[in-house]
């Protein structure tokens, strides 16, 4: 039973997660590592640390692209 394509969560709704007691770290891992929760609501992997950070930026610039990721690169 899933809800329509068009549903949409709203602020105080509750999810219900059913599964196996196997998958519940894997969960738990999922929601609180910002960066892979942010590859499963977007599908974006977006690079980590200085050097990558640098080169997809030099990539974006290369391309024709006047706007960096918005990220500044960790010290």
């Amino acid at each position: 039973m899933l809800p329509d394509k068009d549903f949409s969560l709203e602020i105080g709704d509750e999810v219900l997660f059913c599964g196996s007691h196997q998958a519940e770290p894997m969960l738990q891992a999922t929601l609180h590592n910002p960066y892979t929760l942010r590859y499963v609501v977007t599908g974006v992997d977006e690079s980590r640390g200085y050097v990558f950070t640098w080169i997809e930026d030099w990539l974006v610039r290369r391309r024709g692209g006047h706007e960096s990721n918005g990220r500044r690169p960790r010290p």
